[in-house]
């Protein structure tokens, strides 16, 4: 029960500024995965379809921040110097800060069927070579839980266009889940 209370004030607390090194609170962080002037107007009009879509389906819209969280990042009892050590880490990066510019993207989730739904839109300064995908495409990306054996989760994952028609892109990986550290001992005692 304690451990929860502290998960839910470390949840609740300021973020501290990952920029400035200080210690005073920063503003909430903003949610980029929203329209905005970069968007297409066919991104905004797969957005709202995706958006309704997703409500009457029952998947989750999963925000995207430019700076990081750090309480969804330490986990519950690990001391302040664990969140001194991940300041720099972010979720859902975005290095490149002028809107269109990069990679914009809405992102929605299914826990339970195991699946993630990716709307977005690949800015002039993603240019790569001749070939698949233009840029300034509006692209869905949809990736999949293949199977779970103990540790090992096998992940699939296609990269379709805005409406599902064409396939550009199919990938798979094996990714490992790490074992949870052991919680330190409790009390003044050393174990000994």
């Amino acid at each position: 029960m304690l451990r929860g209370a502290r998960a839910l004030a470390l949840f609740l607390s300021p973020v501290p500024c990952p920029r400035r090194r200080c210690h005073r609170p920063c503003p909430p962080p903003r949610d980029l995965a929203v329209p905005n002037a970069g968007w297409s107007e066919r991104m905004r009009e797969r957005h709202r379809e995706l958006l309704e879509w997703a409500r009457d389906e029952g998947w989750t819209r999963v925000p995207s921040y430019r700076q990081y969280l750090p309480q969804m990042l330490v986990q519950p009892g690990a001391g302040a110097g664990d969140r001194d050590r991940d300041r720099d880490t972010r979720l859902f990066p975005r290095a490149i800060e002028g809107d269109g510019d990069g990679f914009e993207f809405v992102t929605f989730m299914s826990v339970p069927k195991g699946r993630l739904r990716c709307l977005c839109q690949l800015g002039p300064f993603l240019e790569g070579h001749p070939g698949p995908v233009p840029l300034l495409s509006v692209l869905l990306l949809e990736a999949f839980l293949q199977r779970h054996q103990g540790r090992k989760l096998f992940l699939g994952c296609d990269l379709w266009d805005a409406e599902g028609t064409t396939l550009h892109a199919k990938a798979t990986g094996l990714f490992i889940q790490q074992d949870l550290p052991k919680e330190p001992p409790r009390g003044g005692d050393s174990g000994r």
